[in-house]
Order: structure tokens, then sequence, then C-alpha cells
């Protein structure tokens, strides 16, 4: 019983931000990272220099040379 009083006391005392705020804040937090995140922007070290450069292959390509057009 007194875990559960210490618990309640404990989340009690944690200060609380109306979700706008955090929304806000969270919004201002990507902004402000948005250059440096990879998910946004394309790394500068490039990591797949073994791929062609000419993009995927297009459906009239054939991907091996045991494919067959229909």
């Amino acid at each position: 019983m007194q875990c559960h009083v210490t618990q309640l006391r404990q989340e009690a005392s944690i200060r609380r931000v109306p979700v706008s705020q955090a929304c806000y804040d969270l919004m201002k937090y990507c902004e402000e990272h948005q250059k440096g995140d990879v998910l946004r922007t394309r790394p500068v070290c490039c990591c797949d220099a073994g791929h062609d450069k000419g993009g995927p292959p297009t459906p009239d390509t054939p991907t091996s040379p045991y494919t067959t057009s229909l």
C-alpha cells in the first residue's frame, strides 16, 4: 500500500503541460533540427555508392538475363 501512495505522490508532482503546448514545442524542435535529420534530407556520405546511378529498373528493362517478356 505504501508503494502505491509513493507512486501516486510522484505522479502528482510531475509538471503537466497542455497538449497544445506540447505540440507547439515538438513542432518547434522539429523545425529547428530538420537540417540534421537524415530522414528528411539526404546524408552527406552517400552509403549506396555500389548501386547503379541510373535509378530503379523500369518495367521494360529486364532485371535478369533469364527474364522473358510475355
